[in-house]
């Protein structure tokens, strides 16, 4: 009677066995992601970016923000949802290059985003070349609004495009368009205008637009999110700091000095 049981247990235990193979087999094909405690869910068969932490306090799921096609993959033509990542269609410059520098300055748009590698595809506006670079080497090319000038506080106020940056001062290149000018004075307010004047800037002079993704920076209470990209949602003019979107329910509050593109 009692290797009747035995056997009767051991039977239980490898029909369940079985059960549980078939049944993690289907998850895992149903979900190709890190389970609880791993990280946030990704795209079926995509992993996560190596830019991106999932183990870090607050770590954004990748289920919210902006649709980003991920090109290059196994699950080519499906999207995923992140503020972290630039969208289709953003306008950029390559920079930083070292092993391709002859690409460096060229202008481009953002085609597609590769996961399991960590490369955006970039088809670059002089020739349609296509290259795969890093987040940290493309600028986005942003409308922005220069703010706090002293010794050119004419220039508070008008709107430019950022058109390239300095790494060694930190400073961005921004091209302004020529002012109106009020007939017959060739003034525009009492200023001179420079038509198609670029200034370099550092980036807190800067008002950078909703969508802009930043790299949260110089952060000391809160140092774990350095590093960290996402989303300008908006821009407090009275508290001077930026509503940086990690996900749907995580968003910061940072000063300029502490956003850099």
């Amino acid at each position: 009677m009692w290797q009747g049981i035995q056997d009767h247990v051991t039977r239980t235990k490898e029909s369940i066995a079985r059960a549980a193979d078939q049944f993690g087999e289907a998850v895992v094909n149903a979900f190709e992601g890190p389970f609880p405690g791993e990280g946030p869910p990704v795209a079926t068969g995509v992993p996560v970016p190596s830019s991106y932490s999932g183990t870090q306090p607050g770590a954004p799921p990748v289920a919210s923000g902006v649709p980003v096609a991920a090109a290059g993959t196994s699950a080519a033509g499906q999207a995923c949802f992140a503020p972290f990542l630039l969208t289709n269609g953003t306008s950029v410059l390559v920079r930083g290059l070292v092993g391709a520098a002859q690409h460096n300055g060229q202008q481009g748009l953002v085609v597609g985003y590769d996961l399991a590698t960590a490369r955006y595809t970039v088809r670059l506006v002089r020739d349609g070349s296509l290259l795969r670079v890093k987040h940290a080497n493309l600028l986005q090319r942003l409308p922005v609004e220069l703010l706090g000038l002293r010794e050119r506080a004419h220039l508070n106020g008008r709107s430019g495009v950022i058109v390239g940056s300095d790494e060694a001062s930190g400073r961005y290149h921004v091209r302004l368009p020529a002012s109106p000018q009020s007939p017959g004075t060739g003034l525009a307010g009492g200023v001179e205008a420079a038509a198609g004047e670029t200034v370099s800037l550092q980036l807190t002079n800067l008002l950078l637009p909703a969508g802009a993704r930043v790299t949260a920076c110089n952060l000391t209470g809160s140092g774990e999110y350095n590093g960290r990209i996402g989303s300008v949602a908006s821009y407090d003019r009275s508290s001077a700091r930026y509503a940086v979107q990690l996900s749907d329910s995580h968003v910061l509050r940072l000063k300029p000095e502490n956003v850099s593109l």
